[in-house]
């Protein structure tokens, strides 16, 4: 995966978001082997909605089914759309060619791990149709540290011949 912004917001509606973490280029890592991808400081108080900036080409190993290293797109060309950390809109396009960021709206307010909005940030407080879900929000209560945990289980598909994947669990430790 190709990290290139990091940001949190108070709001489960991911506004006003505080960047923590940002590479122009961005900064590709194994999610399993290596994954610190950077590192910034922020406030105390919590924090429902965590924003991802992302190349939307994600590169995967897989398991017993899928051994093969193939590049996946997280996002439909033509059809799905997404916002950048910085409000700018996307509308993916170019296939694998073309290597495009998207932003991954993970927020408590969704109940969602799929579809046409799961890169677009919740309407307000209330969607739940936005985004992807978060099982808990992250909580600053004073100078600590904290993790991202993103678990892969789940996130290789097999459908017949063709591996993919989806959406995994994130949570904060």
């Amino acid at each position: 995966m190709k990290i290139c912004n990091f940001a949190v917001s108070t709001s489960k509606a991911c506004t006003s978001p505080i960047t923590i973490f940002s590479d122009s280029a961005g900064v590709e890592r194994d999610l399993l082997s290596s994954p610190t991808f950077g590192s910034g400081s922020v406030d105390a108080g919590t924090y429902p909605c965590i924003l991802i900036e992302i190349s939307k080409l994600i590169k995967t190993t897989g398991t017993t089914d899928c051994t093969e290293e193939w590049t996946d797109m997280i996002c439909q060309d033509n059809t799905q759309s997404s916002k950048l950390i910085d409000g700018t809109s996307v509308t993916c396009s170019g296939g694998k060619s073309n290597n495009q960021h998207v932003t991954l709206y993970i927020t408590t307010a969704s109940t969602g791990s799929s579809g046409d909005r799961a890169l677009l940030p919740p309407d307000n407080e209330t969607d739940t149709t936005a985004g992807l879900k978060l099982t808990s929000p992250f909580i600053i209560s004073a100078d600590t540290s904290g993790t991202l945990k993103v678990s892969p289980t789940g996130f290789i598909d097999k459908a017949g011949a063709i591996c993919g994947t989806s959406a995994p669990t994130f949570s904060f430790e």
